[in-house]
């Protein structure tokens, strides 16, 4: 037998939450100085964005049952992690075949959308 669904009047958790930040200073604590092993990691992460795009499913499918397949020990593998990859890769193709292993000049960052030319 289950019983009537019951709200309380009042969030005990939620009074705890805004009890504790109405604690906090006004001011804004100053940070914990960084060691300078910290810095430097941080300074040499990439800086990462979201993409989005389509690709066959029956590849997505692919690809996402090899990555689970082999998320676990010793490869680890993520769907992040394949796709970089993948990219670098066939940038590293591209570059060697088109561009004489030298980086493309940077662009206005436009990409041309829609059917090609010709087709």
């Amino acid at each position: 037998m289950s019983h009537p669904k019951t709200t309380l009047p009042y969030n005990p958790v939620a009074d705890r939450m805004r009890a504790m930040i109405g604690a906090v200073p006004a001011e804004p604590m100053e940070a914990a100085p960084s060691t300078e092993r910290a810095q430097r990691e941080q300074a040499m992460k990439p800086a990462y964005c979201r993409a989005s795009f389509q690709i066959p499913q029956e590849l997505l499918r692919e690809i996402r049952d090899a990555v689970i397949t082999l998320s676990g020990p010793p490869e680890r593998l993520t769907m992040a992690w394949f796709a970089e990859q993948a990219f670098r890769h066939e940038l590293e193709r591209l570059r060697t075949s088109h561009n004489h292993d030298q980086p493309f000049p940077s662009t206005d960052g436009v990409v041309r959308v829609g059917r090609p030319v010709g087709s």
